[in-house]
């Protein structure tokens, strides 16, 4: 593609990589290799992958993969060729018009369910900083979401954000202030996940909450798929499954399960409910109770805990073994589907 619009988007080389790859600590213009894994093994292990941003290309000495700037995106995004990368990538840095490709966000019921910000935050509407977010993803968001096996398009989908400055709405009217890298995750209007994207942080502060949450759960276009869609806890989890075509639905918090059941016997789903939750004793206790109200209300359901393998979650089977798991999620849908065309004829 020798296009002007190539050519300026090849100014965005360095961005782009930066935002995806994660820059060896020892060795100039080198970074880890998402493709071999060099560079990931522990404090002496040294990443394989060169960057030449004179030339705008990348090679890996350990695994021979190599490319430009659209070959890399097609890859880590497994797009079918480069046009589709190319369109991607305008997507992030030449947005036409200025128009920023954000999921519109639906206006949530007026029924509030709880929100772990004060009753000042209850009527803001984020709508306007969700764009603001979104145009900083290359600063910091598409690298975070890279290492934890999320590809960039999903993120566009969902109109996540990054904010390299946040501060929590409730500390902005004090004296001191704290501001840390999160990325920002958009939960109906009126909420969102903040999410700390640094490597060390306090667990506790890592994932914070703000708004009114009210009866939006995050992917919940899910629930109309005709056939089925899983049901698991995190927004990553959620979104490590749709990275292997899995329609998913996230609850946010184990303690939301009523007003998901809600949900379902006011939106009557067609599909199977796919009980996924985390592998843990509170995971095991909240399937039990969702799997309890599923049938109580007549929702059709099926435990498939399973799909974590010996991992806590979804996400966790993503990064820690990719390939184990897209397979395993490939077979498990391709027998889901094989299993229902057996029973209708």
């Amino acid at each position: 593609m020798k296009s002007q619009k190539f050519q300026v988007l090849l100014e965005h080389f360095p961005d782009y990589i930066n935002s995806v790859l994660q820059k060896d600590a020892k060795t100039k213009n080198f970074y880890q290799c998402p493709f071999c894994g060099s560079g990931t093994h522990g404090a002496h292990s040294t990443g394989a992958l060169a960057v030449d941003f004179a030339k705008r290309t990348w090679y890996c000495h350990s695994c021979g993969e190599n490319g430009g700037m659209l070959d890399l995106c097609m890859k880590l995004e497994h797009l079918p060729n480069r046009k589709e990368a190319f369109k991607s990538l305008c997507n992030i840095y030449l947005p036409d018009d200025n128009k920023i490709p954000i999921r519109p966000v639906p206006a949530p019921p007026d029924q509030p369910v709880g929100t772990t910000a004060g009753p000042a935050e209850d009527t803001v509407d984020y709508v306007d900083y969700f764009r603001s977010c979104f145009r900083n993803m290359n600063k910091g968001g598409y690298q975070y979401l890279a290492s934890r096996g999320i590809p960039a398009r999903l993120a566009d989908g969902f109109g996540i954000g990054f904010d390299p400055r946040w501060e929590h709405p409730k500390n902005a009217s004090k004296s001191k202030h704290y501001y840390t890298p999160r990325l920002i995750i958009p939960l109906g209007k009126h909420a969102y996940l903040a999410r700390d994207t640094r490597k060390k942080q306090k667990k506790q502060f890592s994932k914070m909450k703000c708004g009114q949450l009210q009866d939006y759960f995050f992917g919940q276009k899910a629930i109309e798929n005709s056939f089925c869609f899983f049901v698991v806890e995190g927004e990553f989890d959620c979104l490590s499954l749709y990275a292997v075509g899995a329609p998913a639905v996230a609850l946010g918090s184990i303690a939301r399960i009523n007003r998901f059941v809600e949900k379902l016997v006011k939106t009557k789903p067609k599909g199977t409910c796919l009980i996924a939750l985390d592998n843990d004793e509170a995971g095991k206790d909240a399937t039990r109770k969702l799997a309890s109200e599923c049938r109580k209300h007549g929702i059709r359901y099926r435990l498939v805990s399973s799909v974590s393998g010996s991992y806590k979650d979804p996400n966790e089977y993503l990064m820690k073994a990719p390939d184990e798991f897209k397979q395993k999620m490939q077979q498990f849908l391709y027998n889901l589907h094989k299993g229902a065309a057996v029973r209708r004829l």
